[in-house]
């Protein structure tokens, strides 16, 4: 009877569990938004820039930074930075670039539901 009784209460507590994250997602119904802040240092093979994430839906961003690329529309399956987790300011130098190369830039913040990007710079 009380190996019932503690499989019926994890059943319970595992059952609460799954509501509330199902509630969470539930909840945050866009990406985060992450604004580019800055483009500078620019040299020939490498750039400095820095982000902010400016809303999250109330979640916590888990992964963040900038995605680039030589075409338009940069996201995070180009080449990209990972500036580590958390809601504020992010910053990051970009080494390696080609030379007389056009490059497009994005800052990203990625939450539970997706991937969120904001605006594009380009320098050359």
């Amino acid at each position: 009877m009380r190996k019932l009784l503690i499989n019926i209460l994890t059943l319970v507590l595992i059952s609460f569990g799954s509501f509330l994250l199902s509630c969470q997602k539930a909840a945050i119904k866009t990406a985060p938004i992450a604004a580019l802040s800055f483009i500078t240092n620019i040299t020939a093979t490498s750039v400095s820039t820095g982000g902010e994430i400016t809303a999250s839906g109330g979640a916590t961003v888990t992964d963040r930074g900038f995605c680039w690329n030589i075409t338009q529309n940069p996201m995070i399956s180009d080449s990209k930075t990972s500036n580590g987790s958390g809601n504020d300011s992010f910053s990051s130098s970009i080494i390696g670039l080609m030379l007389s190369v056009t490059y497009h830039l994005k800052s990203y913040g990625t939450i539970i539901i997706g991937t969120g990007y904001i605006g594009e710079s380009r320098w050359t």
